[in-house]
This record gives C-alpha cells, sequence and structure tokens, in this order.
C-alpha cells in the first residue's frame, strides 16, 4: 500500500509516509491513517463474505458491527470511519509555521507558538526549533 503513494519510499508505515507527505501535498493525495484503512479493509471484508453466500438461503456472515461498522441511535448502520484522530498528537489544529533562520520559532511571530503548539513535522522547521512552549502559562513567563 505504501508504494502506491510514493514508489521510491524509505517509510516502513503508512502512518509514517502520511507524516512525510503531509505538508508536501494535498490532502487527497495523501494516504488513509492506518487505522481508517484498517476500518476500510474491515468492511471491504464484510462485502466480500456478503459476495461469497449471495446464493446462499440464510448467509452465515460475521457481526456486521465487528466489520467496520456502527449502529447510529436511529438504527442505522454507518460506516467506521476512524477510531483515533488523524490530527498529530499534541496538536489541536492543522496549523504550521514558516519560520526560518537561527532564531527560527522564537517569537510569536510564529503561527504555532501563537495558538500555544509546539511545533510539528509540517512546519518549515520541521519541529527542529526553539519552540519549547506548549502551555499558555509556559508563554505568559516569556520575556518577549
Amino acid at each position: 500500500m505504501i508504494h502506491l503513494y510514493e514508489s521510491n519510499t524509505t517509510c516502513l508505515s503508512i502512518n509514517q509516509l502520511r507524516m512525510k507527505l503531509f505538508g508536501k501535498k494535498t490532502l487527497e493525495m495523501i494516504p488513509p491513517t492506518a487505522d481508517a484503512l484498517y476500518q476500510h479493509i474491515k468492511r471491504a471484508h464484510f462485502q466480500s463474505a456478503v459476495w461469497r453466500q449471495a446464493h446462499v438461503p440464510i448467509p452465515n456472515l460475521p457481526d456486521v458491527l465487528s466489520c467496520g461498522w456502527e449502529k447510529r441511535d436511529d438504527g442505522k448502520l454507518t460506516p467506521t470511519l476512524m477510531t483515533v484522530t488523524a490530527t498529530p498528537q499534541g496538536h489541536s489544529a492543522l496549523t504550521k509555521c514558516s519560520c526560518k533562520g537561527p532564531n527560527k520559532c522564537s517569537r510569536k511571530a510564529c503561527g504555532c507558538v501563537k495558538i500555544f503548539e509546539r511545533c510539528t513535522f509540517v512546519c518549515a522547521c520541521a519541529g527542529s526549533c526553539l519552540n519549547v512552549y506548549s502551555t499558555p502559562e509556559e508563554h505568559e513567563s516569556d520575556s518577549d
């Protein structure tokens, strides 16, 4: 699956490749999370079980709720798209900064610093910067 998105990649997991491509391609062009892919595979498995037994009057099918589906309050089935968030851990918004230079991300001009978030792999600094703050309290004690 990884090589469908980048044929010459050295990434060993779909999540690792997703992180690598996240800031470089549009959301439609990056792979799903491993969790979203797993949910899709479970739904595809269920569908193939239905087709394999289409000729059987009373088919023996796996439980649909364990195959990537969930039941809404009104009783209708909906696909389980993900069971974990796709946002990078500790980053509440899809924000990226474009800070460069020796003091990158050391001032409140940094988009991540402004919202009290650490820089991540999608930022121009790739998270290797002077932004060490993670809470508003840490920013308040800064003497900018």
